[in-house]
This record gives C-alpha cells, sequence and structure tokens, in this order.
C-alpha cells in the first residue's frame, strides 16, 4: 500500500512540474519570431482575406453578369414569341377576310346566274 501511495504522490509531483513549465516562455521563442515577423505575418493574413474577398467580388460579378444575360436572353426569347403570335394573328385576319372576300364574290356570281332567265326551259 505504501508503494501505490508513493507512486501517486510520484505522479502529482511530476504533473504540478510539466504544469509549471507550460506556463514558463522558452526565452528563445521571442529572438527566433521577432514582432517585425509577426506584423508581416499578420499582413499577410490580411493580404490573405483581401484576396478572398476580391476572389468573391469577382465571383459575384460574374455570376451577376451571367444572371443578367440569362434574364435578356428570357427576355428576347418572350418579345419573339409574343411578336410570332401578333403575326400570325394578323396573318389569320387578312385570311379570314380573304376568303369571305372570295366566298361572297362566289356567292354573287352564283346568285346572278339563278336570277337570268333559263331560255331552254320557257
Amino acid at each position: 500500500m505504501n508503494t501505490a501511495a508513493e507512486s501517486f504522490s510520484t505522479i502529482v509531483g511530476e504533473m504540478i512540474e510539466m504544469s509549471q513549465q507550460k506556463t514558463q516562455a522558452p526565452p528563445l521563442v521571442d529572438m527566433v519570431n521577432p514582432p517585425a515577423v509577426k506584423v508581416s505575418a499578420n499582413m499577410l493574413n490580411v493580404c490573405r482575406i483581401l484576396s478572398v474577398s476580391l476572389q468573391t467580388l469577382r465571383e459575384a460579378r460574374l455570376t451577376e453578369k451571367l444572371e443578367k444575360a440569362q434574364k435578356m436572353e428570357a427576355e428576347k426569347k418572350r418579345k419573339q414569341r409574343h411578336h410570332d403570335f401578333l403575326q400570325s394573328v394578323l396573318q389569320h385576319g387578312k385570311d379570314f377576310k380573304d376568303f369571305h372576300r372570295n366566298n361572297s364574290s362566289k356567292v354573287s356570281s352564283l346568285l346572278l346566274l339563278d336570277a337570268t332567265p333559263n331560255v331552254l326551259f320557257c
């Protein structure tokens, strides 16, 4: 039982030493990474953020142009369909007028034939 208590105390002692070592910063870290290097690293991060935002702006512009082109194409198709519809209505009106004009001339010529006296049967 004595050995278990001793091993437990040594483990606790080692853990306390490790936590103290972690809280103390090694003195060479500041010499390896001077503040100027940290500033340039921050500048690189800012540049990366700006480049990402510029890239998203470019993508947004391209997407906007694509959407605008699609809207223009849809509007062009809609106008063309409407134009074709109006042309077919006008053509139908002309055909209707010609049909009835020809039909009325045929009917009037038939009425004239019926109105003339038939000499053979009198």
